[in-house]
């Protein structure tokens, strides 16, 4: 039976970061020549509105640079050095935007794009990106910050298809009765045993 199933796709987090400075170009490229099937990375907005690749709120840990990506314009955060810190051979790495990175990964695997912070227009101008680049059917949009997801599906999905999507997801969720009725279930089993 698992031989029918495909095989798990092998992503890069933040690129191949155990061989690059994370979420840089840098990394991105590594991960693509070791084979990968795709790149997950973080994206976060500077204070002028620019889509950049970057974990942390605050650019301390990763640059040579101090305070939070969003009080700082595009510009100055180029200017940063997001290498030198992982090793001398990465200085002048730079904090890439997320349209660079799209732009690498064209055509050659899966991007998993993880929506940082609560910057109001992120969601949107990361699918303008994806949209721009007709790469929908490589990337994946997630966030741990709900109201992201949904903003990222309301761009994709027309109002006309999204109450279809609404009822098609009750429909293959359990109600609450047969939530309830399944952990009674799972309590009692573990009871008797």
């Amino acid at each position: 039976m698992l031989a029918l199933l495909p095989r798990p796709a092998i992503l890069a987090h933040r690129g191949a970061s155990a061989y690059a400075p994370e979420n840089t170009l840098a990394a991105f490229e590594r991960a693509l020549a070791l084979g990968v099937d795709g790149v997950e990375l973080d994206v976060r907005f500077s204070s002028d509105g620019h889509a950049m690749v970057m974990h942390d709120r605050l650019v301390d840990r990763t640059t040579n640079g101090k305070g939070p990506i969003d009080h700082q314009p595009a510009r100055d955060l180029r200017a940063l050095d997001a290498g030198a810190h992982f090793a001398p051979g990465f200085a002048g790495e730079r904090i890439p935007f997320l349209a660079e990175v799209l732009d690498l990964m064209k055509s050659k695997g899966e991007v998993q794009v993880e929506l940082k912070g609560l910057t109001p227009g992120l969601p949107e101008e990361v699918v303008r990106l994806i949209e721009e680049r007709d790469m929908i059917d490589q990337a994946v949009v997630t966030s741990f910050v709900h109201t992201l997801v949904r903003a990222v599906r309301e761009q994709l999905i027309p109002p006309s298809q999204a109450a279809d999507l609404e009822r098609l997801m009750r429909a293959l969720l359990p109600s609450e009765d047969e939530s309830r009725l399944a952990v009674s279930r799972v309590e009692e089993a573990r009871a008797g045993a």
